[in-house]
């Protein structure tokens, strides 16, 4: 059946029930055209095909088992199976299927908007300019990185883990002077490591190796007032708490020297002395008492002389 086709006539055809065992042949804009008013139309202008449903209602497809989208060489570009996933290719190779719990992305990821969910896998890398998660972020890798990168100056950091181990990385490019990972607690700034390696502790500008600085000074001996505070949980009459110092070859090693606090009283409200220690061989020896300020304010001096000079004095 040939209508409106080259070489013949453009005409109406009236018909019941049409039963036709080879081709109907329509010509450009042409329209197979079903429904009373137009509905649904199916034809070829000449550069594109079209199945246009412009009626009341949904245009819907249905397949009791797949239906399949595909090019004109059968590549696969989408499938629906029924009762089952939707998938969707690139030439031909899956990229994304939906499962019974969400969505399974094969390959990187890329979200210009929201991102918003309560659980999402993704076997590549994800790059998403703003993403919303109620729930836990996990991510599973030989080496799983969280990398954030500043679009203005294309300077980054990351987070790192590696065999239980955390690192985070500021300006790891180095295309930036004078970066520094900060610390912030309700919205103010409590410690900054600088990229000279100084830390500090209250201020945004240390200059030695550990700066600690407080708003103002203090004027009482409490713990709270304290710059730095060895000791508050522990409780045990004649045990330590020390700063050492030099160096040693392993960490289990005895340290050269020492100045610290042994409790020498137990209770609620303890007290001790001060010790200073030193060590005159090179062997892994710990380092002896040579000094003691005790708790009534005597000063004790062991094994040695106490030598006092003036200025001036050599």
């Amino acid at each position: 059946v040939n209508i409106g086709a080259a070489g013949y006539a453009a005409a109406d055809l009236e018909l019941a029930n049409l039963v036709a065992t080879g081709n109907i042949n329509l010509a450009d804009n042409g329209k197979a055209i079903f429904g009373t008013g137009n509905d649904l139309q199916i034809y070829h202008d000449g550069n594109n095909s079209y199945i246009s449903d412009t009626g009341t209602g949904s245009l819907r497809l249905r397949g009791s088992s797949q239906i399949r989208l595909e090019n004109d060489s059968g590549i696969q570009m989408a499938s629906m199976d029924s009762g089952g996933a939707a998938k969707l290719y690139f030439n031909g190779v899956k990229k994304l299927e939906t499962t019974s719990t969400g969505i399974s992305v094969t390959g990187g990821g890329t979200f210009t908007g929201a991102l918003t969910g309560t659980s999402a896998t993704f076997g590549g890398n994800v790059n998403a300019s703003n993403a919303n998660l109620t729930g836990s972020l996990n991510i599973n890798n030989t080496l799983p990185t969280i990398k954030l990168t500043d679009t203005d100056t294309s300077a980054y950091g990351r987070i790192r883990s590696s065999n239980g181990s955390l690192t985070l990385e500021a300006d790891e490019g180095n295309t930036q002077a004078d970066s520094f990972i900060k610390f912030e607690i309700d919205a103010d700034e409590k410690m900054r490591i600088q990229s000279d390696g100084n830390v500090g502790i209250g201020t945004d500008s240390p200059d030695a190796k550990l700066s600690i600085s407080k708003s103002s000074f203090s004027t009482n001996f409490t713990s709270s007032d304290a710059y730095i505070r060895l000791g508050e949980v522990e409780n045990g009459l004649n045990k330590y708490q020390f700063i050492g110092f030099g160096y040693n070859d392993t960490p289990t090693s005895q340290v050269p020297a020492y100045f610290g606090f042994q409790q020498t009283a137990n209770g609620n409200y303890t007290n001790g002395a001060l010790v200073f220690g030193t060590r005159n061989v090179t062997t892994d020896t710990a380092p002896t008492e040579r000094m003691r300020i005790t708790s009534a304010g005597d000063v004790q001096v062991k094994g040695g002389q106490l030598e006092v000079q003036s200025s001036g004095v050599d």
